[in-house]
C-alpha cells in the first residue's frame, strides 16, 4: 500500500483520531453516569421519560419551544384528542 500522507500530515491525522477516540470514551462514561441519575431519580418515584422531555424543553429557545407546543396543540386537535 501506498504511504498518501507526508510525516506531518500523518501524524497530525493519528492526533486527531486519538483525541476523537479519547473524547468517545468520555461520551459513552458520560452516558453511564446519565443512566445512573435517572435511575436514582425513578428510584425516587419521578417519571424519567418526563424528566427528559422536560430537559429537553428546557434547551430550546422560548420562542422555539411556544412554536413547538403550538404544533402540538394543532396535531392533537386534528388528531382528535379530547382535552
Amino acid at each position: 500500500m501506498v504511504d498518501v500522507f507526508d510525516g506531518t500530515a500523518k501524524e497530525k491525522l493519528q492526533q486527531y483520531a486519538a483525541r476523537i477516540e479519547s473524547l468517545e470514551a468520555d461520551k459513552e462514561e458520560i452516558a453511564g453516569q446519565i443512566r445512573e441519575v435517572l435511575k436514582d431519580a425513578a428510584n425516587d418515584g419521578f417519571d424519567t421519560k418526563i424528566l427528559k422531555t422536560v430537559l429537553k424543553l428546557k434547551k430550546m429557545k422560548r420562542e422555539d419551544r411556544i412554536e413547538n407546543e403550538e404544533l402540538i396543540s394543532i396535531y392533537k386537535i386534528a388528531l382528535g384528542f379530547d382535552d
